[in-house]
């Protein structure tokens, strides 16, 4: 049996994630979310207007390290810039992450503001997943702290980065530059993750890092697709697990914009938030998953199951 997590990132993050993934969840195939705390008035509003109606859906939490406001309030620090932001964004906040290992003072603030941003979200709501923004939890250090906190605040999963190379997708959804480059240091980080932490619970693949914001009805189909005839083709009967990566939007933006750097802007106003929300409601998609017996479920359900 394949089983598929349809998850969708960043709800709290602006009123039109949050309104966007309402619309995923009643009209599509949305059986999962994750959430940022890291915009007050989108979350607050995700607390007290969208969790009430989602209660059905698997939850995480989606860290944040490298765009917008801190949770955590820091008079001196080395992550933030001067205007209490995030001081580095996308690849560049990436990779001073991630060769900040040896940094001492920046990793103990790093855990001091995931902790927050953990407990900030389990305050509200119990969640079943961990995950990061633009998935800096794939630098080593960063994923064995996740690891070591999924542990003490008994949050069952981390999300597992493995991601084929789709040759169909690819040649018809050609990715940018960045996202191939981003794709394939992720690729390694994997490798590192399944040496140091071999027994870590987890989703067998994940769809897609390659093609984020850019998921409309064909691209979507066509992963789904390649994953099921690779499977047929290896005869494999075994359960299989399938975290597949949405971020719907409805596409109104409001006054919480104000709170995001230019780049945060840019990230919420991309024309990709729009299509991947139709893409969650077609019918299309509805019908292969129909027809090959796909089985949606969320982490919790697969805790329960476990």
């Amino acid at each position: 049996m394949i089983y598929l997590i349809s998850n969708a990132d960043d709800l709290g993050m602006s009123f039109a994630f949050n309104q966007g993934i309402l619309q995923g969840v009643n009209k599509g195939i949305l059986t999962s979310v994750s959430i940022r705390c890291n915009n007050p008035k989108s979350y607050q509003h995700a607390v007290s207007e969208v969790f009430p109606q989602i209660p059905h859906l698997g939850k995480g939490i989606h860290v944040c390290l490298n765009e917008g406001m801190t949770v955590r309030q820091y008079k001196h620090s080395s992550i933030l810039s001067a205007n209490g932001q995030f001081q580095h964004t996308f690849i560049k906040g990436f990779l001073f992450l991630a060769y900040s290992k040896n940094n001492r003072k920046l990793k103990e603030e790093v855990e001091a503001e995931l902790r927050c941003q953990i407990e900030t979200i389990m305050a509200h709501v119990s969640v079943d997943h961990l995950n990061s923004h633009q998935h800096v939890h794939a630098i080593p250090w960063i994923y064995d702290l996740l690891v070591q906190l999924s542990c003490e605040y008994r949050i069952p999963f981390i999300r597992n980065l493995e991601e084929p190379f789709v040759v169909n997708a690819v040649i018809h959804h050609p990715p940018a530059v960045p996202s191939i480059i981003h794709y394939l240091n992720l690729q390694r980080y994997v490798k590192i993750h399944k040496l140091r932490h071999p027994n870590a619970p987890r989703a067998n693949i994940f769809l897609s890092s390659l093609h984020s914001g850019h998921m409309d009805e064909s691209c979507t189909t066509d992963l789904l697709k390649s994953v099921i005839h690779s499977r047929k083709k290896k005869s494999i009967s075994d359960d299989y697990y399938i975290e597949m990566l949405h971020h719907p939007a409805e596409g109104l933006f409001s006054d919480d914009e104000l709170d995001h750097s230019k780049v945060g802007l840019a990230y919420l106003r991309h024309s990709g938030r729009q299509m991947e929300l139709i893409a969650l409601m077609s019918s299309a998609l509805k019908k292969l998953i129909s027809k090959e017996n796909i089985c949606l479920t969320h982490y919790g359900k697969i805790t329960c199951k476990k």
